[in-house]
């Protein structure tokens, strides 16, 4: 009976640790991981609100606009860069899981982002839940 108590517990933590939260990644990680890395200022940011199959569980999605002023690693087309993330909107009491980006995107911010790219695509991803590094903060509040 002890045994099997111990194998329950085990496996809900084990589910548990499964959906925590990602601490940040080391520096090391995001350049290893990024296929660009840049740094510019945010142009633009826009975001949507979208549920999923259980209207507990709510993102906002975010689509920013990077004015580049230095690649660091990688090759980008053009002067600007659209990069999309994540961060969640609403979740049922007592959840514990993947959080998104840690730094929400404000217009006008200097940012170093590290980005993968999306397949097929001239978009890119922030890396997560890191992968937006604020160089100088704005005063202009997100949507």
């Amino acid at each position: 009976m002890r045994i099997a108590l111990l194998v329950a517990a085990l496996v809900l933590l084990t589910i548990a640790l499964l959906n925590a939260a990602i601490p940040p990644l080391p520096e090391k990680a995001l350049r290893e991981g990024a296929d660009v890395i840049v740094t510019g200022v945010i142009t633009t940011v826009e975001h949507q609100d979208k549920a999923n199959a259980d209207p507990e569980y709510v993102n906002r999605e975010y689509s920013i606009t990077i004015r580049i002023e230095k690649t660091e690693k990688g090759a980008v087309t053009g002067e600007t860069l659209v990069a999309h993330t994540w961060k969640p909107l609403k979740r049922p009491a007592g959840w514990a899981g993947p959080q998104g980006q840690n730094v929400t995107p404000t217009e006008t911010a200097t940012v170093r982002a590290f980005l993968q790219r999306e397949a097929g695509a001239e978009t890119f991803t922030l890396m997560l839940p890191n992968g937006l590094e604020e160089i100088e903060a704005t005063t202009k509040p997100a949507r």
